[in-house]
């Protein structure tokens, strides 16, 4: 019985394991490494919307001035792991009636190259383009094949809130909010055109990016004091927030399959010492016969195994069943995962050798003379 619900206590232990592991794998579309986040909310301290980009350029240059920083863009929201869903309805000429829909992001003019997202087709966002000037987007490569298939995106237009929009861009695919969530549609806006009371700085860096963050602050209190700098993290922090649930059901799995492996090889150790202890006169007769001390130990060693596999065959079967309730938290594995189950199975049976060892050694070290002396 504890053989049994070790096993399963692994299994699953070993399922959040790998479901983390592949998260951690997932391809965000950008490289999150060496990148400080931070956010600023400039109306709070009074600066008017139509002055927003101006400043949050201001901010951007100095930022990117300091010492270690390779380049800065800033965005309504943050990529993966801050951000909310804001959808777009797309209206497309000649496609009428066919609901079409997008995902919207408002980017700087660096934020795409910044965060390491290439550019396909096109131009990124400029100088040239003002709310006075026609209207722009880049989209990424989902938007493209998913609304105009085997054709060139650039340079055609889509009407977005009532609004008719230019695409000058195409760039690669990136997660969006969350990157267990598959590859999805994007629009980004420019910021000079679609200012937002809020924004998300992204900031490349040569050094680690915590390291700079009291450079930040300073650089952004000599522009404006009264505006806090919050959220100062890194982009890997932010994308590990979202896996806080699955980090800490694979450690609590871990933990308690630990402990019950280890309660399985106490019990296996001392069952097979007294058993060992009670067949000390059979052992002594079997080597004064003639058999060799390894044939006795191979005995006590196969007797182990034989627990082991039948908790084993016992706990595989209830793993099948138990795992299922996994299913929600699970990402890249499936619940009745072989490799999990055979992986857990084997080490089973390792912990159970391991923990006969001792027994069987003394077996084989039993003096003939002094148990037939005993008995």
């Amino acid at each position: 019985g504890q053989m049994a619900m070790a096993l399963v206590l692994v299994t699953g232990a070993g399922l959040m394991a790998r479901t983390l592991t592949n998260l951690r794998r997932v391809d965000m579309g950008f490289d999150p490494h060496h990148l400080l986040v931070f956010r600023l909310n400039a109306t709070q301290s009074g600066h008017p919307e139509a002055e927003l980009p101006a400043f949050y350029e201001r901010v951007r240059e100095a930022v990117a001035a300091i010492p270690g920083v390779r380049s800065v863009g800033f965005s309504d929201q943050s990529h993966v792991g801050a951000g909310f869903g804001a959808g777009y309805g797309i209206e497309i000429a000649g496609r009428a009636g066919e609901p079409l829909s997008s995902s919207g992001l408002t980017a700087s003019d660096t934020f795409l190259a910044t965060m390491g997202i290439p550019l396909l087709q096109g131009r990124w966002f400029n100088t040239s383009d003002t709310p006075s000037s026609g209207r722009v987007i880049i989209v990424n490569q989902a938007f493209a094949e998913k609304m105009f298939p085997g054709e060139t995106p650039v340079g055609k237009t889509c009407t977005i809130g009532g609004l008719e929009h230019a695409i000058v861009g195409v760039c690669g695919n990136a997660r969006l909010y969350d990157f267990r969530m598959e590859v999805q549609p994007i629009v980004y806006f420019s910021y000079r055109q679609r200012p937002s009371p809020e924004a998300w700085f992204e900031a490349r860096t040569a050094l680690p990016p915590t390291a700079l963050g009291t450079a930040v602050s300073k650089a952004v209190a000599q522009l404006d004091a009264t505006i806090a700098v919050a959220g100062l993290t890194t982009q890997r922090e932010l994308a590990d927030r979202l896996v806080a649930q699955e980090r800490m059901f694979a450690s609590l799995g871990g933990g308690l399959a630990l402990l019950s492996l280890g309660l399985s090889c106490v019990g296996i150790h001392g069952l097979m010492a007294y058993l060992v202890r009670r067949r000390t006169g059979e052992i002594g007769l079997r080597l004064a016969l003639g058999a060799r001390p390894i044939d006795v130990s191979r005995g006590v060693l196969q007797e182990a195994a034989l627990l082991a596999g039948t908790g084993a065959l016992l706990g595989g079967l209830a793993a099948v069943g138990a795992t299922r309730v996994l299913r929600g938290y699970l990402y890249g594995v499936a619940p009745q995962d072989p490799l999990t189950l055979t992986t857990a199975a084997v080490l089973l049976g390792i912990a159970a050798i391991v923990a006969a060892w001792l027994p069987a050694r003394r077996a084989a070290r039993v003096d003939p003379l002094l148990a037939l002396r005993c008995e």
